[in-house]
């Protein structure tokens, strides 16, 4: 039990809109404020289906309604969160953004809320019901997207990458939404609705957060953000783009693609957020995106640099009344990302850590190979098979490696074994399939299993969750993705 949340401090430092709202009232412009207040509808059908250990580690307990045994006068809401009633308001932030590179205006949280803080976190919910940024939206969440975000966002903090952090996992069992199928088709079907509770050192510091305010001229909006942040506006500016080269090289390290980096889904802390269609790359492919609405490309694996150098930019312009500089944030984002990407690769190959060991760290050598599996077989010396002259260079550094310093060369082995090559990967087919057998029957057990191996993906016994990170078939057709609206 935790004494309770403490009050969002976006309440307390931002300007804040505090008129009255019903949802019979629909979505509206708001402007000149950071966030709405604004309650998660409440629903009397949720069903805890997973917990994330870190829930417990925030001293915050996540449970279903039915086993707190709530009576109608309580709020079901801060009772899942915390295990006992809190009086502090919640509330939806107004940002905005340039989706796939053009400038949408106000976006906002259109399904999710932020209920307060506890232990440095804001924790919020996401599929909770209609606010005044959901843009005609209902609101809601397909329980398919909630358990994929939830499955994304613990393996993801597995593997080391910051992340928003998941909590609870519910299903809610009467409660239906129209929602595209997550194939190629686009056909709209009625399926269960799903809710996720969240934490994160922020859940409102967006990108498009500052472009917003910026765009609108509300140089006073975007000062108290920046005193929010706790930084002077060019440091900053400089330290996210810092931090999201550095997440960029992360998800490249470990073939993770965002699917939707506009710039209301980067966050000035540099941690994962809004983890929609999103996919790790199986079969190795340069252009794989699991965004099926990404037609171009602007977001696949290769160019997700691109993007997010892109949307650096973006922020440093919205910073620029303030001081902030675009060419000292584009400069400190390619300096981050560069330093960090040789890390990691030569990290992954178990080689010291230089320039020319990155070079020979050529991707080529990945394509026609499953992209988790080739880094662990070579890890944990299973690719003797590997007939390929690259191979045998690469096994001829880690000898010279070893017999010119030893007590480095072990290092980084272990390293490589333990923190930069999992053996389970989070496989959008095993999550499918999950789902599908949770919704067919209503037992979570193949959705708690694929849990434990996401929460476990460098441990030696992965070979018990075989059926559950089975690569695809050589003769495969190329990695498709996985849906389109959630």
């Amino acid at each position: 039990m935790v004494a309770g949340l403490e009050e969002a401090s976006l309440l307390r430092q931002c300007p804040i809109d505090r008129a009255p709202w019903f949802r019979a009232m629909g979505p509206r412009e708001v402007r000149g404020v950071a966030a709405s207040l604004c309650a998660p509808v409440r629903r009397r059908d949720a069903r805890l289906v997973l917990s994330s250990p870190f829930a417990r580690q925030l001293g915050v307990e996540v449970s279903s309604l039915a086993e707190q045994g709530i009576d109608e006068e309580e709020d079901p809401y801060e009772i899942l969160m915390t295990g006992r009633r809190s009086e502090c308001r919640s509330l939806a932030v107004c940002y905005g953004g340039h989706q796939f590179g053009q400038w949408a205006g106000q976006l906002g949280d259109g399904r999710a809320v932020t209920l307060g803080e506890i232990g440095g976190f804001e924790v919020g919910l996401k599929g909770s019901g209609p606010t005044q940024y959901s843009r005609g939206g209902d609101g809601l969440a397909a329980f398919r997207s909630c358990a994929r975000e939830f499955l994304g966002s613990e393996y993801l903090a597995a593997i080391g990458v910051p992340t928003t952090r998941a909590l609870g996992l519910w299903s809610l069992g009467e409660t239906t939404v129209w929602r595209s199928m997550p194939d190629a088709s686009g056909e709209a079907r009625q399926e269960r609705a799903g809710m996720i509770s969240r934490a994160a050192r922020s859940l409102a510091l967006r990108f498009g957060t500052f472009e917003l305010a910026a765009r609108r001229g509300d140089v006073r909006l975007l000062e108290s953000l920046v005193e929010h942040a706790g930084a002077a506006a060019p440091e900053l500016a400089v330290g996210a783009a810092v931090a999201t080269g550095r997440l960029v090289a992360l998800w490249e390290a470990f073939g993770f693609v965002h699917g939707v980096l506009n710039t209301d889904n980067l966050m000035i802390f540099g941690h994962t957020v809004d983890l929609g269609p999103f996919g790790f790359v199986e079969r190795y492919d340069p252009d794989f995106s699991p965004n099926l609405s990404d037609r171009e490309g602007r977001y696949r694996l290769s160019r997700q640099v691109d993007a997010a150098a892109w949307a650096v930019s973006r922020l440093a312009d919205a910073l620029a009344v303030f001081g902030a500089s675009r060419a000292d944030c584009e400069d400190a984002f390619r300096d981050a990302y560069a330093a960090e990407r040789r890390r990691l690769w030569c990290g992954k190959l178990a080689l010291e850590v230089s320039v020319e060991n990155e070079r020979f760290a050529d991707q080529k050598v990945l394509r026609g190979h499953d992209f988790t599996t080739f880094f662990a077989d070579l890890a944990w010396g299973a690719a003797d098979e590997f007939d390929d002259p690259w191979f045998r260079r690469w096994a001829a550094r880690r000898r010279n490696f070893e017999l010119a310093d030893p007590a480095a060369a072990r290092a980084a082995l272990l390293r490589a074994r333990t923190e930069l090559n999992p053996r389970f990967a989070l496989r959008n087919a095993a999550i499918h399939g999950a789902v599908e057998d949770y919704l067919a029957t209503g037992e979570p057990a193949t959705l708690r299993e694929l849990h434990r191996g996401v929460l476990n993906p460098f441990a030696d016994d992965v070979a018990r969750l075989a059926h559950l990170n089975t690569p695809p078939p050589a003769n495969a057709p190329p990695q498709r993705g996985v849906s389109i609206l959630t």
